[in-house]
């Protein structure tokens, strides 16, 4: 693998992003919701909930949580979740 040089500036721009790695997760399941909000009962709707599945592996959500979450396919218990989780970070 090759070591790619980076400037300052861009050095910054990845440090910054993985400081606030989980904010943005967060943050893209928030809007998550709303689409599933509206996609309720539309082909889509398969394809958002695995983006929600890989958003919630990528904030380490405990597999028993994230399977109950994945399970139900609840849009309000996903947003109850979400609000505890942003109400920690």
């Amino acid at each position: 693998m090759t070591d790619k040089q980076y400037s300052r500036h861009q050095k910054g721009i990845i440090k910054r992003y993985y400081e606030h790695f989980d904010n943005i997760q967060l943050t893209r399941l928030s809007e998550l919701v709303t689409e599933l909000y509206i996609a309720k009962d539309t082909p889509g709707e398969d394809k958002l909930w695995n983006r929600v599945e890989d958003i919630l592996r990528k904030l380490k959500v405990p597999s028993q949580q994230a399977d109950h979450i994945m399970r139900s396919r609840r849009v309000e218990l996903l947003a109850q979740c979400l609000s505890e989780w942003l109400g920690k970070s």
